[in-house]
């Protein structure tokens, strides 16, 4: 059996998730997905619950004992406890079985060489794993149940028009600009001439966790523009699902705006992206090549 353990927002258990499914298509063993990482928050604690639950999953949810089988931590502590942290530091340096992401450049060795019975804990944020597994990811991260009637509304608006959804991500990234770095005017302004010498009649859709922040510091000048307000939104997996919608796309380093820009595809389509992810020198194969980078 291979586990592989979900955490973060939900652009990352996508990203997860899509690891997992590539190592089920490289192994005959079976494949399960770790949420434990959940259980240690509250339940009123929005940002970290398991907002996979949404779409029509097919890899099964690794039990305590699947998770104790594979790691040998029966009767101690599991990877997401903060006792775990403290006592298994020299353990997983030594358990052949726990394969750790590798900050410094973010890849894993070839699969086939991966020993069985093995679990796995990192981002693993590749657009290679992702299109290897595309075909089954497109039906895995389809919505189990139906939308809103308002998200549907605003679904079927972006859909009629050459719309554009801008994703300007602020909240914990502005705690830490040496590592997600800063975007402003002059990044916003260079994506919006790549879009609009390649799409008629853009219609811009804003996507933010800080709207204010963005109609103060932001000019999108006289173009037509929609802001996505708090009274819009339904739940973060809605406004993925609307993002998804919209036919071309600007996007910073956020793994959710990435997913609301790779989850559908449209003839023409383009994305522009910012070409370094992180500015601490960590090197990491996101972007398509097929997007543009600025």
């Amino acid at each position: 059996m291979k586990i592989v353990r979900l955490f973060g927002g939900l652009g990352n258990q996508m990203f997860q998730y899509a690891f997992a499914k590539l190592l089920q298509s490289k192994t005959s063993e079976i494949v399960k997905i770790d949420f434990s990482y959940f259980n240690f928050f509250k339940e009123n604690d929005s940002i970290r619950v398991p907002r996979l639950f949404n779409f029509n999953l097919t890899l099964e949810e690794a039990t305590c004992n699947d998770i104790d089988k594979v790691l040998f931590f029966k009767n101690r502590s599991h990877p997401n406890s903060p006792r775990y942290s403290r006592i298994n530091k020299w353990e997983r340096k030594i358990n052949r079985k726990y394969y750790l992401e590798s900050n410094d450049d973010m890849t894993i060795k070839p699969i086939e060489q991966i020993i069985k019975n093995s679990y796995f804990d990192g981002y693993w944020q590749s657009w290679k794993y992702v299109d290897a597994v595309w075909e089954e990811l497109q039906n895995d991260f389809l919505p189990k149940e139906k939308l809103s009637d308002k998200t549907q509304a605003a679904i079927e608006q972006v859909k009629n028009e050459d719309s554009v959804f801008i994703g300007i991500r602020r909240g914990d990234y502005t705690k830490y600009p040496s590592l997600y770095g800063s975007f402003g005017q002059d990044y916003f302004d260079k994506a919006i001439q790549v879009i609009e010498s390649k799409v008629n009649s853009p219609v811009y859709y804003i996507f933010s966790d800080d709207i204010p922040w963005v109609k103060n510091n932001i000019d999108l000048g006289e173009r037509k523009i929609f802001y996505r307000e708090k009274e819009d939104i339904v739940t973060d997996f809605e406004e993925l699902m609307l993002m998804a919608s919209c036919k071309h796309s600007i996007i910073i380093n956020s793994t959710f705006h990435w997913w609301g820009a790779r989850l559908r595809e449209y003839d023409g389509k383009v994305v522009v992206a910012p070409e370094k992810w992180f500015f601490d020198g960590r090197k990491i194969e996101i972007i398509p090549a097929r997007w543009i980078t600025i």
